[in-house]
């Protein structure tokens, strides 16, 4: 599992992470010049930051709302790939929305229902706690604006595993934080 040590490194790289080369070319694109503009990063607060080490077996976190455009249904599909290889393996959905009943169908006709937690909405608390408890928290998400449960996370030390699209790279270092996968299949 992770160190407290490792999930306060992770925290820490969070902290202090620039906005991705990304946001330069919407910057000129506007006819803005890039050393004129500062991009302020969302704030977190403080409540989020590491406690406790990751439960054991191996806990995946998705957190967000249960709608096309997040693809969780491409998580519980990698979910339950990685299943086979790492036993109890387990998978909490923080989250409800119009996908909810077909995610529910999925985990029933993929066999993976003892190993998956649909929570629904969370308690401030709750969703802390489940940072915390969390070995990683996951996202196939298509569109993101910024990623701010994987900032959240990684504000715990949570490290993420996260499509690679504009919203995910600014809230992860690759390889520090968490690692940017090229797509579904990769997760």
């Amino acid at each position: 599992g992770l160190s407290t040590h490792g999930a306060a490194v992770i925290a820490s790289l969070y902290l202090g992470h620039p906005p991705g080369p990304e946001n330069e070319g919407l910057v000129t694109g506007l006819g803005h010049r890039p050393d004129r503009v500062h991009v302020v990063e969302p704030g977190i607060d403080r409540r989020y930051q590491p406690g406790g080490a990751p439960e054991q077996p191996p806990l995946v976190l998705s957190v967000g709302r249960l709608m096309p455009s997040k693809r969780v249904d491409v998580l519980i599909r990698a979910f339950a790939v990685a299943l086979r290889s790492v036993h109890g393996l387990r998978l909490e959905v923080i989250g409800e929305g119009p996908e909810e009943d077909s995610l529910r169908h999925l985990v029933t006709d993929l066999d993976i229902a003892p190993s998956v937690l649909f929570r629904g909405r969370v308690t401030d608390e709750a969703l802390l706690d489940a940072y915390r408890r969390a070995t990683l928290v996951a996202s196939a998400s298509i569109s993101e604006g910024w990623g701010m449960t994987i900032t959240e996370a990684a504000a715990c030390g949570t490290p993420a595993v996260v499509c690679n699209i504009a919203g995910h790279r600014d809230a992860v270092l690759d390889g520090r934080s968490g690692l940017l996968v090229a797509g579904p299949s990769d997760l």
